[in-house]
């Protein structure tokens, strides 16, 4: 199943050659961590030096120990602390490990074959374990071109990650963002892997883009443009670069996002000169439109629940921003948001039980935007972040990180925030002003 599954997802990240030299590297830094994260450690995957290619200097191990140390899980033994940089995956010295303190050892081999290409292979090995049941799990790759290896670093990274925790990982997942250069005035729609590695550009023009989201297949990107000075919703075809407008009525539309079913699009229209904004559904097969929220108020930000049978939005009805959520079986509206007296853009976890938003504190006369976590089940809020301005919350695939854009003198930049608050992640997203991310779905 392992080698069906990263055969599709090399498929279909291929497909993705967009590349934008202009934009560095982003880089992970973990701020802080969970109490007792797992120990674990990974060997270098080559024994006579790092098999450098073009997406990953380093080599794939580098990867895989930066992708578990940033997760927040895991604490990755320093590799100056192994009894060996390179081990040989059938002969292994347990008792040296041992010592270490790890229960966990991650060994592999890369593998350069005909045609400049390499077979790949691991195995995930318990150090406290029965000689006989040692290996946890264990996958062999072949003919994996050098541009696919960074793929198969975080898919690698995902198997190592579900095995241990039970949860799968996001490692191979994308996110979207908007960047601008303000000194150029130059907007771009931007792609890149989780870790925000190899950053792709979709989209670059003179007029704002906002409002990314993800089709629930990861195929397409819709997003609102002000290209020919009017702004229109969009829909773009990664694989394609096809796109074609679905929304341009003479006014504001804004906001749009995907139904879980992937054939519907809910987004914001006002009519020109209007103060007012309104929900609405339009059907992506016929273009037909059906309007949700009706009046005067501000009605904004509209998210799916994960099974497709409510809507959540922004709405000033009561005098502030708070988050309403819309019955399609009912066509009732009740307020989800109590805490404090501004909470907008929210977004549902994968699993329904719970919203991520952004609101607003005011402590000793002084304001910031915060992203906040209310639990729908038992009506718990928590606020997870404590910076001056963080916007944008969007959640990973799995529900355990939360993605968003916070200051940095001046600028902004990518942030992430584990649900429960305890690991906080920086992305440093170059010299340019980043907002609205949006996380991607699982890859397949």
């Amino acid at each position: 199943m392992a080698r069906v599954y990263v055969q599709r997802l090399l498929i279909a990240l291929s497909c993705l050659l967009l590349m934008s030299s202009a934009y560095a590297t982003l880089t992970l830094r973990i701020t802080q961590g969970v109490d007792r994260p797992i120990p674990i450690a990974v060997t270098q995957f080559s024994q006579k030096s790092v098999i450098k290619v073009a997406s990953m200097p380093d080599g794939m191990a580098a990867i895989i120990r930066q992708n578990l140390q940033t997760s927040g899980l895991f604490a990755v033994l320093d590799q100056g602390k192994m009894p060996s940089r390179y081990v040989n995956p059938t002969h292994v010295r347990f008792s040296a490990w041992k010592e270490t303190g790890v229960e966990s050892l991650l060994v592999g081999q890369v593998q350069p074959v005909a045609g400049g290409r390499y077979n790949v292979s691991f195995r995930l090995l318990s150090v406290f374990g029965q000689l006989t049941s040692q290996q946890i799990i264990g996958e062999r790759y072949k003919n994996i071109r050098p541009g696919q290896m960074r793929m198969l670093a975080n898919h690698i990274s995902d198997l190592v990650y579900h095995a241990l925790t039970g949860k799968q990982g996001v490692f191979a997942t994308r996110i979207a963002y908007v960047q601008l250069d303000r000194q150029r005035t130059a907007y771009q729609l931007l792609v890149a892997d989780a870790d925000g590695y190899n950053p792709r550009s979709l989209l670059k023009q003179s007029q704002p883009i906002m409002a990314p989201t993800w089709s629930p297949d990861g195929h397409y990107l819709a997003y609102v443009s002000f290209e020919d000075k009017t702004m229109s919703i969009w829909i773009s075809d990664l694989v394609t670069g096809k796109r074609r407008k679905v929304s341009s009525v003479d006014g504001i539309n804004s906001a749009p996002a995907w139904s879980p079913d992937g054939g519907r699009l809910a987004l914001a229209l006002s009519k020109a000169g209007s103060a007012e904004t309104n929900i609405y559904v339009i059907n992506l097969n016929t273009g037909k439109r059906k309007q949700i929220t009706r009046g005067y108020a501000i009605n904004t930000s509209p998210a799916w629940a994960p099974d497709g049978k409510s809507l959540i939005f922004t709405s000033n009805r009561g005098g502030s921003p708070q988050i309403y959520q819309y019955a399609f079986s009912t066509g009732q509206i009740s307020r989800l948001t109590y805490q404090g007296t501004y909470n907008a853009d929210a977004k549902f976890l994968p699993n329904g039980q719970g919203i991520v938003m952004m609101h607003k504190v005011v402590e000793n006369n002084q304001t910031r935007f915060n992203i906040a976590y209310l639990n729908l089940e038992t009506g718990r809020f928590r606020i997870l972040t404590h910076g001056y301005n963080d916007e944008s919350p969007t959640v990973a695939p799995n529900g355990q990180m939360i993605l968003y854009t916070k200051d940095r003198g001046g600028n902004t930049m990518l942030a992430e925030v584990s649900l429960d608050g305890r690991v906080h992640l920086n992305l440093p997203s170059g010299n340019g002003y980043v907002r609205a991310p949006a996380w991607g779905p699982f890859s397949s």
